[in-house]
């Protein structure tokens, strides 16, 4: 399913923590679950953890994942830190910048 139109609809998203499963989570306001498995990952989810907007857990523990969903669910604080995080990013014209950039550099 394509992330982008998923992320919106859910009340929680569960990843690895994949730089695009956390931006994509993260343009969409959605709090997330991360599992990470590489350094990459769990940087990712680090940052976004620092934030508010996630909670790690790692794979070993994932037989504690129930309780903490049901804890992560009921805490407006992740929904909040996750929709402060989509307003900086709504505020950020990405493409604009990029194509400044490319032109810039031609």
């Amino acid at each position: 399913l394509p992330s982008h139109l998923v992320m919106p609809q859910v009340d929680l998203a569960i990843t690895t923590a994949g730089q695009g499963s956390v931006q994509t989570a993260m343009a969409a306001g959605t709090p997330l679950l991360a599992v990470p498995l590489q350094p990459e990952q769990a940087l990712n989810a680090a940052l976004v953890e620092r934030l508010g907007a996630a909670r790690r857990l790692t794979p070993a523990a994932t037989t504690t994942a129930a309780a903490l969903l049901r804890k992560m669910l009921d805490d407006d604080g992740l929904r909040l830190a996750a929709l402060r995080i989509k307003a900086r990013y709504d505020k950020a014209d990405g493409a604009g910048a990029a194509a400044e950039r490319i032109i810039a550099a031609v």
